[in-house]
């Protein structure tokens, strides 16, 4: 049988997009002949779906080395963790967008390898999981500068990476709005670093990932049974899976349950010496906000952790941070005194507190969104750190 032949305007293509315009022609047969010539990293700062593709057709020349390495990924299988923000850990529109588009690309550009769910069984099966942090840079909107995207590629079974990269992302590109999950989410989660990695720690992963999603949904009763799933693995990051169990709990109206999972939230802080809570003031004030949607639940926060941290020989210092916006003499003093009404909360909830308590006010100097923007976009800025010590 003669091979058709395939007739391509070739001045109308550069390398790279002639060899994917021959691949659509004639699929893999004439890929090794392609693919001679790896795709490199970009250095130039591109827009999020620009950005992301090029990180991909990097990761992929790397995971599959060689001159023919896009006829090698045949046979090969992946599921996409979830994507987070490098600099809070959370997932946000952004990160969620650059793993949407990741498995678009996965299934156009890459047909070849088997693009599984992320689920028990997808993980059970999958050679690889690619995950990765979009960092969105600092600064408003406008001046965002130092924006990344960090891809990895690991095997399944062991965790150890296979291939990596980086590439500039233009800040103005990315929508850094928490998603429903992080946005509700009563504390800074951060990630456990000592956390394992494999295919235990994958299908971990995925009950989370499938809580929150349903979370995100407004599927509260479908979500729970996720997170205590995850919470009888041993090798789940405790922080997210006690977040997904009073966040769901809360929404079912279980009161004693969210109670007992807030505790547990504190209990996580004392273990990590540090616990961030996104208590929500007036702008500019130091009363809470006055919505009980919102600030209802704070005197359940407060009496748990002054029950939770009265440890004896135990000591804590108060941090209060605020956004931007206004001077930073304006901020630190009154971060200072939102420190300061925690703390007095505190005394009277636990009055072994009066000796053991100190309040810092950090103003906006550890910024971690840094836009200014005085909503839900940059609420972890104006949070109340909790640190933990020795006297």
């Amino acid at each position: 049988m003669e091979m058709p032949v395939i007739s391509v305007p070739l001045r109308s293509f550069a390398p790279a997009r002639l060899c994917r315009a021959l691949l659509g022609a004639a699929a893999l047969v004439l890929a090794s002949a392609c693919a001679t010539r790896a795709p490199e990293a970009p250095t130039a700062d591109l827009p999020l779906s620009e950005a992301t593709a090029a990180a991909l057709d990097h990761l992929m020349s790397q995971a599959a080395p060689g001159p023919a390495w896009l006829t090698s990924l045949k046979g090969r299988s992946i599921v996409l963790e979830p994507v987070r923000d490098g600099a809070s850990g959370e997932q946000t529109l952004g990160t969620v967008e650059v793993r949407r588009l990741l498995g678009e690309l996965l299934r156009t550009r890459y047909p070849q390898v088997e693009q599984l769910a992320l689920n028990e069984a997808g993980a059970a099966k999958a050679t690889w999981a690619l995950d990765g942090t979009l960092d969105a840079g600092r600064g408003s909107l406008a001046e965002r500068k130092g924006s990344t995207l960090q891809l990895a590629i690991v095997e399944a079974t062991s965790g150890k990476a296979v291939a990596r990269t980086r590439v500039k992302v233009r800040g103005d590109s990315i929508d850094n709005t928490p998603t429903v999950f992080f946005r509700d989410s009563p504390v800074l989660m951060g990630e456990d670093a000592a956390a394992p990695k494999g295919l235990d720690a994958l299908s971990t992963t995925a009950l989370l990932d499938l809580g929150m999603v349903a979370y995100d949904n407004g599927r509260y009763a479908e979500a729970l049974p996720y997170f205590e799933a995850a919470s009888k693995r041993p090798n789940a990051d405790p922080m997210p899976v006690a977040t997904g169990l009073y966040l769901t709990r809360s929404r079912l109206g279980q009161d004693e349950g969210a109670k007992e999972a807030f505790g547990r939230i504190v209990e996580v802080g004392l273990q990590r010496r540090s616990l961030a809570v996104k208590f929500l003031f007036e702008p500019g004030k130091v009363d809470f906000w006055a919505d009980p949607k919102v600030s209802g639940p704070y005197a359940t926060w407060l009496e748990q952790i002054a029950t939770r941290a009265n440890v004896p020989g135990l000591c804590l210092n108060i941090v209060g941070h605020s956004s931007r916006t206004g001077t930073e003499a304006f901020n630190e003093q009154l971060s200072l005194q939102r420190a300061v009404r925690i703390g007095d909360s505190l005394k009277r909830i636990q009055p072994a507190f009066t000796t053991r308590l100190q309040e810092t006010g950090m103003g906006f100097r550890q910024n971690l969104i840094g836009s200014g923007t005085d909503d839900v976009r940059d609420a972890l800025d104006r949070r109340v750190e909790f640190r933990f010590d020795r006297c």
